[in-house]
Formats: C-alpha cells, structure tokens, sequence
C-alpha cells in the first residue's frame, strides 16, 4: 500500500482541497469489496494508527432511529507486531477495501475511520445484516466503548 499523487485520482472520487477525504466508490467492487480512497489534500502530513492493513475503517449503517452505528465487527490482534502508524503526506491518497456485508436488507450506509482522523466517507445504499449489527454492537471495538 503506497501513497499516490492525487493528480491519478479516478475522475468520480470527490476530495476537496483543504480537506482529509474517505470517499467510497460504490460502484467499484473489487474481491466483493468497495474501494475506498483515503485523500489527503491538506498542508500537513496525516498519521493513521494500522493494525496490519487496516485503518480501522469500519462500515456503518443509518440505525432507524436515525443515528449512525457501526456493523462490522472487529477482531484485533493478539501479537503486538500488527500494529503500526502509516503516514499519508500532503497531495496523497492511499486506495484501501471496505467490508460489505454479504446479505441483510437495504440501508444507509457509509464507511468511517475509527481513530482521532474520525472522518467519515459519502454515503449509499447497501445490504446490511442483523448478525452484523449484532456482532459489531458486542465486540471488543464496543467493549472498548468505540460503537
């Protein structure tokens, strides 16, 4: 996973200048994957806590009452040599995968960074299971008090 001049963006990824952007392109599915860019278009260098390949990037679904939660659950890993800091400098984006849930009804989803960045990605329709949602609502993540 290395960094990549934002001058090679895809032309539908929406990153504004000034900004830290997650953005989800829905309609690129790779491995049963979305493929999200993670654009860093500020001044400043931007660090992300990693375990392995994983930025902590989790998928969220629009609850009925109307507040964001996550639905994918989380496994973190028991050796200490999977964690990791990456640095995205100034003009660089990074492409990564984003879960998606194999079945469940349609809901408002959208993917978000579960570090201090916090920053969340646009947002579409996708399936979502109950298991998820029951799996994610009582994993370590959520014991951690990180729903």
């Amino acid at each position: 996973m290395r960094p990549t001049p934002v001058s090679a963006l895809p032309w539908r990824v929406t990153a504004p200048r000034g900004k830290l952007t997650l953005f989800a392109d829905y309609e690129d599915i790779w491995q049963g994957q979305v493929v999200l860019y993670l654009v860093n278009r500020t001044s400043e260098t931007v660090k992300f806590p990693a375990q392995d390949d994983d930025f902590y990037v989790k998928l969220e679904a629009l609850s009925d009452s109307g507040q964001w939660k996550r639905v994918q659950p989380h496994l973190y890993s028991f050796c200490g040599n999977s964690y990791h800091e990456v640095s995205l400098d100034p003009g660089t984006y990074i492409s990564l995968l984003g879960w998606v849930s194999p079945e469940g009804r349609q809901r408002q989803v959208r993917y978000r960074i579960y570090s201090e960045a916090g920053i969340a990605s646009n947002v579409a329709f996708a399936s979502v299971s109950d298991r998820s949602i029951e799996d994610a609502r009582t994993d370590a993540m959520s014991r951690r008090g990180e729903r």
